[in-house]
């Protein structure tokens, strides 16, 4: 739904009045005991009791003058001009229907483990860690799994051996991707240790299981799997990224 204008907000006033009952909005889905993010989507109680109670008083529009002034969205490029920009080598056409297989660019990059999830499991835990090899500063926690993906979890070890959870999301929705950022950039030392923990349901009780009677793999369909935890980090000018991690997977 839209909500750029009053007559958008008026509109959907019900469906607003019955997703702030059921708690699925705005998503969020970070442990609220697990650290602090800048991107925050939850509703204080008195935020929600002021939309119920406008709602229920009819969503009147009150004073159009005391109206915030019209969203403006950037043209080009929101960041800035990027250093470098990549084209692809030919056109790719899309059919009307049916199933588009993956295509790629293929970049090597050391990956050398996958995982297969039984058939019935309903808590199936893969998990990864890496090593950084130089400092950076650490931004935003990124989880990503497709329809079997249950729950996530994101935890550093520091050089002297201190353990610290990040990122904790005990109720993993696929149909929301998002990213978490930290409300204040983390300076990780080289050596620290990086560990992320995937849970799966392959179970008849998740409702959006595609068949729990196979095995599933990794995979870019959405009935495949991925088991994927995104440290975005800030690295020191002229460093290469890709060797700055060493990767362990178990």
């Amino acid at each position: 739904m839209s909500l750029l204008t009053y007559a958008d907000a008026r509109e959907s006033a019900t469906r607003i009045q019955e997703v702030l009952l059921s708690g699925t909005m705005p998503p969020w889905f970070a442990d609220p005991d697990v650290n602090r993010f800048s991107n925050d989507r939850r509703l204080s109680d008195a935020e929600v009791r002021t939309l119920l109670a406008w709602v229920s008083a009819g969503a009147p529009e009150g004073n159009p003058a005391e109206a915030p002034p019209p969203r403006h969205f950037e043209e080009g490029w929101t960041i800035g001009k990027p250093d470098l920009v990549l084209e692809m080598p030919k056109p790719f056409e899309i059919p009307a229907k049916g199933t588009l297989e993956y295509q790629f660019v293929v970049i090597p990059l050391g990956f050398t483990a996958t995982f297969t999830i039984p058939p019935g499991d309903p808590s199936f835990r893969v998990e990864a860690a890496a090593t950084l090899t130089a400092d950076v500063k650490l931004t935003a926690l990124h989880p990503h799994m497709h329809l079997r993906g249950k729950a996530s979890e994101f935890r550093m070890v520091t050089p002297d051996g201190e353990r610290r959870t990040l990122l904790r999301v005990s109720r993993y929705d696929p149909m929301w991707q998002l990213r978490y950022h930290l409300a204040e950039e983390l300076v990780l030392k080289k050596g620290t240790r990086l560990e992320v923990t995937s849970t799966f349901d392959n179970s008849p009780g998740n409702p959006l299981n595609p068949d729990p009677a196979v095995p599933v793999r990794w995979g870019d369909q959405t009935w495949d799997e991925m088991a994927l935890g995104a440290f975005e980090v800030v690295v020191p000018r002229g460093a290469r990224p890709w060797v700055l991690i060493d990767r362990h997977n178990r």
